[in-house]
Order: structure tokens, then C-alpha cells, then sequence
């Protein structure tokens, strides 16, 4: 079984959630992860995100907001409070046609 941590996509969405999610993409998903782990990018991403006060309102997010409505902005406020790692049973719907989540 996968973790939190594993699904849940910088902009707030949580992969396990999405109608193309496939076994390649994962495959790629998990290449980056060990890609990213092996250039500690997250002392950089630790460094950089000192001069970055909201990265929820990020104009780069807007085109979310067309099929996912309020739901990545949602999802980051939950990580943020719970962590990575124990967020997505709290998580918002992928879809803005979906039901809520858990």
C-alpha cells in the first residue's frame, strides 16, 4: 500500500485520486523521487522556500481551478497542517463532480 508521502503531488492534488493515473506515470513519478533524493532537492527546495511566503496562491495554479475547483488549496492547507506524510484522509475531491473525499 502506498503512503501519503508517495501520492501527493506538489500542487496540492493527490495522484491516487486521478481517472490516468497509471502504472507508467508512477514508474516516472518514483525515477523523479529517486532522482530528487539523490540531489538532496530538498535542502534546496528547503532554501529556496524561504522567499517564498505563499506557494498556494501561486499564479501557476490558477489552470488547476478549471477541473479541480477550490481543491489544491485545500489539499495544501491540509498538508500544511498535518504534514506529507498524514494528509489525505482530510483531502478535498479530485474533480470538481466528484463527491468529498473520506
Amino acid at each position: 500500500m502506498t503512503n501519503d508521502r508517495e501520492r501527493t503531488a506538489c500542487c496540492g492534488l493527490y495522484c491516487g485520486d486521478c481517472i490516468p493515473a497509471n502504472d507508467s506515470f508512477f514508474e516516472s513519478a518514483e525515477r523523479l523521487r529517486q532522482l530528487l533524493e539523490e540531489t538532496r532537492f530538498e535542502e534546496y527546495a528547503r532554501y529556496k522556500s524561504v522567499k517564498n511566503n505563499a506557494f498556494e496562491s501561486c499564479e501557476l495554479l490558477e489552470p488547476l481551478c478549471a477541473c479541480h475547483g477550490d481543491t489544491h488549496r485545500h489539499n495544501l492547507r491540509m498538508v500544511k497542517q498535518y504534514g506529507v506524510d498524514n494528509w489525505s484522509h482530510k483531502r478535498g475531491t479530485h474533480y470538481r463532480w466528484q463527491k468529498p473525499c473520506g
